[in-house]
């Protein structure tokens, strides 16, 4: 198709998603991700920590209007906004790891909505991938165990995925759906090997969530990061 009838009827995505096998019955983008060393999780708003270390990462951990908005990567990429994509290109640029965005699922959302995000998720990752080479780790996210299938697939070779415990750490059947997650991902990414965690209290309080993992010979990694440091001086103090 020319590149000019892509642009009329809002095709400008496949233009990334052209160069990557797709996978199921929704044609999901397949991703690859190695092991990583990520010390540090920044912000997408914490430009200035982008490069605290020189193993950090960018993550998009917070509402979906701070990153997700009309002027958004995503909406960048599917009309094809040039002069928009360029702005993220410099304010990527050499950035070395980061995280998927994290489009929020949630049960009261429709299917249709939910899946879409999917989508979104896996075209953006492939974008920074090709377009800036950087390294995008995997977020494993869902509404409901019914969407356990859906939420890997196109991760089938990754080595490594990342989980946020964020919010669900006082919630019981939050945490046990997390943890039924992360189990599932373990025993259906058979190249599985690292977990990356997002996480803004102590390591002790999610021990448990990733017991399995580590029966499995997971590692677990659980980089510093803003809000996580800012819980623990609190907890000394």
């Amino acid at each position: 198709m020319k590149k000019e009838l892509k642009k009329l009827i809002n095709l400008s995505y496949s233009n990334t998603t052209n160069y990557v096998h797709k996978i199921g019955m929704y044609d999901i983008p397949q991703l690859e991700c190695p092991r990583v060393e990520i010390d540090f999780l920044a912000l997408y708003k914490e430009t200035n920590l982008y490069k605290v270390t020189n193993k950090t990462a960018v993550s998009f951990f917070m509402y979906d209007e701070s990153f997700d908005g009309i002027h958004g990567l995503w909406n960048a990429i599917y009309y094809g906004n040039e002069r928009l994509l360029d702005k993220f290109r410099h304010k990527f640029k050499d950035v070395k790891y980061m995280i998927a965005p994290d489009y929020s699922h949630t049960e009261d959302m429709e299917n249709f909505e939910n899946y879409y995000r999917y989508a979104k998720q896996r075209v953006v990752s492939v974008w920074l991938t090709l377009e800036l080479g950087v390294i995008v780790v995997p977020l494993i996210t869902y509404s409901s165990t019914e969407d356990f299938d859906l939420m890997l697939q196109g991760l089938e070779n990754v080595e490594c995925v990342c989980v946020s415990t964020k919010g669900i750490m006082q919630k019981n059947k939050e945490r046990e759906l997390l943890k039924s997650a992360i189990d599932y991902t373990i025993n259906h990414l058979c190249c599985l090997k690292q977990i990356i965690v997002y996480s803004v209290s102590k390591n002790e309080s999610i021990e448990e969530l990733f017991v399995y993992a580590r029966n499995k010979n997971i590692e677990i990694i659980i980089p510093d990061n803003t809000l996580r440091s800012r819980n623990l001086m609190r907890e000394v103090g």
